[in-house]
């Protein structure tokens, strides 16, 4: 997802939370400014689009400035609430949808399809913690060894043919 499909806030939404909420008054060009950091856009990059600059030094000082401004500040801690109960919301909704195909899976009587429900709910919830192992470390000895318990003693020529990519003699 990028900063921009995943955007903090929309513009109708920020200005009416800003009468809502009572957030200070800002100029237009402060306000452009929120709404394109919101938009994803670094401080700089906003105050590109928000002010009439080339750039430069100056704008990157000016950006920072903006960034520590007490009323700015409140506006993009707003945006942030706005965007975490937006995010509340989604996986609220999303558990209750893995939980209604639960319900009609156990109903129909398909229960691998209610299983498979209940572990994507626990999965959403955070109970759930999928785990690799990266095996590239592992000496060819060691490899060799537990092959040879699990498969019996033709397995060591296979895997030999494998690690020098010649076969041997039978």
């Amino acid at each position: 997802m990028t900063k921009r499909s995943a955007k903090m806030c929309e513009t109708e939404e920020m200005l009416e939370a800003a009468e809502v909420i009572e957030l200070p008054d800002l100029p237009p060009q402060q306000i452009a400014f929120v709404l394109c950091v919101c938009d994803g856009d670094s401080p700089y990059e906003a105050y590109l689009k928000s002010y009439d600059t080339k750039g430069g030094q100056t704008a990157r000082i000016e950006a920072w400035r903006l960034m520590r401004n007490p009323k700015i500040a409140q506006w993009l801690d707003c945006a942030k609430k706005m965007a975490l109960a937006q995010c509340a919301k989604t996986l609220e909704s999303h558990i209750a949808d893995l939980e209604r195909l639960k319900t009609m899976a156990l109903s129909d009587g398909n229960y691998g399809a209610a299983v498979q429900a209940a572990i994507h709910q626990g999965k959403a919830q955070g109970h759930y913690v999928e785990q690799t192992r990266d095996m590239t470390d592992r000496d060819d000895e060691a490899v060799l060894e537990r092959a040879r318990a699990l498969f019996g003693p033709d397995i060591e020529r296979a895997f030999k043919e494998q690690l020098s990519g010649k076969p041997t003699n039978h």
